[in-house]
């Protein structure tokens, strides 16, 4: 099949309407979860099963390049875009056959099939599911451990967090396997934290350091902007901690 330039373009300013409403969750990125919400809808509204098809490729080229964020599974989009157009050797501003190798990447391949699939399509051919926040609020009762435990769910953002599939854990609630934080992320656990009477802040922040020790599943890892708020923070408190940056664990399959 010929594809022109400017189905292209369609496509690619149709995906990224989409990549925008395709967060069900509502975490800032766009997860196995998320497709496999959206690829329940393909019985109701067929189309659906041409967007879930190039997702799946988006996300995993967007997971190996900074994560998978909405704006980065768009910048995916808008790479395999270019490679396509790249590969117009003749100047005919059209994707000819001949010019459509067996070698193309299957991001590439799924989103020439999005773009032949979908050029008569728009937005809101497109029906979506119910959208959820999935970010709990923080709750400051309990021990030292469960309380660490909230704030890092309530505060870190999920789209900068490693997660395992649904299936490989067995939390009743879904938590990230490795929490990354940011500069932005520690100031609002600080704040947080500073409410509380100084020995809960003492106890917590001990807590979180203890979690940034090793490689292990809920583990958190301050970025370099993380670690200098968390380390000033434990030195106005009169603590000497030391905060880690262990990598994201990883889970067997057997």
């Amino acid at each position: 099949m010929n594809v022109k330039f400017s189905t292209l373009s369609h496509a690619q300013a149709l995906g990224e309407a989409l990549i925008k409403k395709s967060d069900i969750n509502s975490d800032g990125a766009i997860r196995e979860g998320d497709i496999s919400r959206l690829s329940a809808q393909a019985a109701k509204n067929p189309v659906m099963a041409e967007l879930t098809a190039i997702l799946n490729p988006l996300r995993k080229f967007a997971q190996k390049n900074g994560g998978p964020s909405k704006a980065n599974v768009a910048k995916a989009l808008g790479e395999a875009v270019s490679r396509l157009k790249a590969r117009d050797k003749d100047g005919s501003k059209v994707l000819e056959a001949n010019e459509q190798p067996k070698s193309m990447t299957v991001m590439e391949a799924s989103v020439l099939r999005f773009a032949e699939k979908t050029k008569s399509k728009k937005a809101s051919d497109f029906k979506f599911p119910a959208a959820f926040s999935a970010q709990p609020k923080f709750n400051y009762a309990g021990p030292p451990a469960k309380v660490c435990q909230s704030l890092l769910d309530a505060f870190s953002k999920p789209s900068n967090d490693n997660f395992w599939p649904s299936w490989a854990t067995s939390d009743d609630m879904p938590r990230a396997a490795r929490y990354v934080i940011d500069g932005g992320e520690a100031k609002s656990m600080v704040a947080a934290l500073k409410k509380l009477y100084p020995s809960r802040q003492k106890a917590i922040l001990t807590e979180l350091a203890g979690r940034t020790a090793a490689t292990v599943y809920g583990c958190a890892s301050p970025n370099n902007a993380g670690k200098k708020v968390f380390e000033a923070y434990a030195q106005q408190l009169g603590l000497s901690l030391s905060f880690g940056q262990p990598g994201a664990p990883g889970f067997h399959v057997s």
